[in-house]
């Protein structure tokens, strides 16, 4: 149970810790402060779930650099990528996106990331870790305990907020599958209005999410003109099909009634 509780505030660390980095990153980008990640707290969870994997899968190589950084891109582009995956297929939008970058996969992962990456991990690994488990290790054990339920009382709350207003967004995302129309962003920005302080901060934490929406129903339309436009060929096609059936079974039909007409002049000339 204490090492349950250890690496939970592990977790907890290295997630603030990711959290001012990006808040940090996002204000030199946009030049103003920006409450980072996709939960309401101070809080970047792939950074808690990247330290905590790096802690229990790398401490055994802190004093080989080389392998230390090349295990540290494999690892944290992985839960990049998965992290990425995730929460698309739940909330049908992209938090991130590496399109734009080279060798890229899937604009999920991108060499631009997999570098810092590898040195965060050393970082953590040699530095860091040192550090934090120090003084943890002097922490007082009811002091230690009392930290532990506090902490993860005020995270778990935090957690059922911030996913009752993205599966809200989730919900209002999967229209972009139904119609392709200018009405339907402007329904998904409404609903995501309207569910209050904690969406707005979500729309404020990634300032991408207007254009992940405009590029998601350019997307689907495209791929509803296309649609569109085979099913017009394939109407075309059946069209032409039924017709030269038409005329082949009219031209039979003429052909019948001609030599029947025939058979009838014959018998007359016959009386």
């Amino acid at each position: 149970m204490h090492t349950i509780e250890l690496y939970f505030l592990v977790f907890l660390a290295y997630s603030i810790f990711g959290w001012v980095m990006e808040v940090i990153e996002q204000f030199f980008i946009h030049k103003r402060f920006i409450n980072r990640g996709f939960l309401i707290g101070p809080y970047c969870p792939i950074y808690g779930a990247g330290g905590v994997l790096a802690t229990l899968l790398l401490h055994n190589y802190s004093e080989d650099m080389v392998v230390l950084f090349l295990l540290s891109v494999i690892i944290f582009s992985a839960l990049e990528y998965l992290t990425s995956y995730v929460l698309e297929k739940i909330f049908h939008a992209r938090w991130w996106d590496y399109s734009q970058d080279k060798f890229n996969i899937n604009g999920r992962i991108s060499p631009y990331t997999m570098i810092p990456f590898g040195v965060l991990g050393v970082v953590v690994i040699r530095f860091v870790n040192p550090v934090l488990f120090g003084f943890i290790d002097k922490l007082n054990p009811n002091v230690f305990d009392i930290l532990f339920i506090v902490s993860l009382i005020i995270f778990m709350m935090d957690v059922g907020f911030s996913f009752n207003v993205l599966s809200g967004v989730g919900k209002e995302n999967k229209l972009l599958e139904k119609d392709n129309t200018e009405e339907v962003r402007k329904i998904v920005m409404n609903k995501i209005m309207s569910l209050g302080w904690g969406a707005r901060r979500l729309l404020k934490a990634f300032p991408n999410f207007r254009l992940i929406i405009k590029e998601t129903r350019e997307r689907i339309g495209a791929n509803i003109k296309d649609y569109n436009l085979k099913q017009q060929r394939i109407k075309e096609k059946a069209d032409k099909k039924i017709k030269a059936i038409e005329t082949k079974h009219k031209n039979r039909i003429d052909k019948l009634i001609k030599k029947y007409n025939k058979k009838i002049l014959d018998a007359g000339r016959h009386r």
